[in-house]
């Protein structure tokens, strides 16, 4: 019972997490438009932002257990 209420915590938090980075991808498309940017300028930030997210993810767990395993070889 617990697992699942953990379970549907942490899906819940991912769906906030998409949700935030739509919606900031959204935000950004409209003001570089609104300030005369070009489309293609945009069009790299939608393209970058997800690359950059997932990026600093993969680097935030690997250094976490990185750590770890350093913490473990010092014992």
């Amino acid at each position: 019972m617990i697992n699942e209420d953990e379970d549907s915590q942490s899906q819940q938090n991912n769906n906030r997490k998409s949700l935030n980075l739509l919606i900031i991808i959204y935000n950004v498309f409209n003001l570089n438009i609104s300030k005369g940017l070009s489309l293609m300028d945009t069009r790299l930030i939608v393209i970058a932002a997800p690359l950059l997210v997932a990026a600093s993810w993969a680097l935030f767990n690997i250094g976490r257990l990185a750590i770890q395993q350093i913490q473990r070889l010092r014992r």
